[in-house]
């Protein structure tokens, strides 16, 4: 317990500076992989898996503070202004964090959780079957893209949720993806879609071009300084089409038109069940 007692106050003081100084202090990564065994810590009520294979991804996480509290929020917002019940789908589930958090709602009825790195993916089952979450959470080791051509694919041993798509070969794998068309089938349901791939968003969406026309799902998608060296916000416009409106994710969990500093953004559909709950969250 010593190196995850020294790691969690080291990342308390971290929480403390970045509030202050709107920047991180270096070593948060490095004291969390002197953890060497698992362990099970508690998470909102619920008990959370911590790998310590994986261990740079707990940053926030082992103190019990999500990593995007906005999107969160916004996911609270959402939900309680519908009427009806949803699927959830997480394509790039890391260690469960989103997994953990939906799990929660009454509304949301099925989970499917993409996630390609062995290690993570583990991670995420671990902490289905510690909750007893198993007979709504489906958890699928898999990347997604725009078909099932083979990719080259780095897995990043240090911090596992920089893993990604990339264009050279050295230090990557060969790997034969899938597509959200491939996967899911489910048009019954409204479906609430998040996508954190490191800049290959429009790759996913491209590979559920018929989902997202039959199914129209609510999008949040990560675009901040890593997706913009991918994609623009024009690129994903073209491939959603003139039906869906694209908003920013505030950090207060509300949506604007300010794009000039974002980390989410959020594509909804003005022809689905999200639209009007989406509106109204617009400031």
């Amino acid at each position: 317990m010593f190196w995850l007692d020294i790691a969690k106050t080291y990342d308390k003081i971290n929480s403390i500076f970045r509030a202050v100084f709107k920047r991180n202090l270096r070593g948060v990564g490095y004291l969390l992989r002197k953890i060497k065994r698992d362990h099970v810590l508690m998470f909102h009520g619920q008990k959370m898996f911590f790998n310590h294979k994986v261990a740079g991804c707990y940053v926030s996480l082992i103190n019990g503070k999500y990593t995007e509290t906005e999107t969160h929020l916004f996911f609270r917002k959402i939900i309680k202004g519908l009427d009806c019940h949803v699927n959830f789908v997480d394509v790039g589930a890391n260690v469960g964090e989103f997994i953990l958090d939906l799990s929660l709602y009454n509304r949301v009825k099925n989970i499917y959780a993409f996630e390609p790195h062995p290690e993570c993916a583990k991670t995420c089952r671990i902490n289905v079957l510690l909750n007893g979450y198993d007979n709504k959470v489906k958890v699928i080791q898999k990347i997604l893209s725009q078909d099932t051509a083979p990719v080259n694919f780095s897995f990043n041993s240090i911090a596992p949720n920089a893993s990604g798509i990339v264009d050279n070969v050295i230090n990557s794998e060969t790997i034969y993806p899938s597509t959200l068309d491939i996967e899911l089938h489910d048009f019954s349901l409204p479906t609430i879609l998040l996508i954190d791939v490191e800049g290959s968003e429009p790759l996913v969406m491209k590979g559920g071009k018929y989902f997202i026309s039959m199914n129209k799902p609510l999008i949040i998608f990560e675009y901040n300084t890593t997706s913009k060296k991918h994609f623009n916000l024009n690129d994903v416009k073209d491939i959603l089409g003139t039906q869906y409106e694209i908003y920013r994710l505030r950090n207060d969990g509300y949506l604007d038109n300010q794009f000039d500093d974002t980390w989410n953004c959020v594509a909804v559909n003005i022809s689905s069940d999200f639209y009007h709950s989406a509106k109204s969250l617009l400031i």
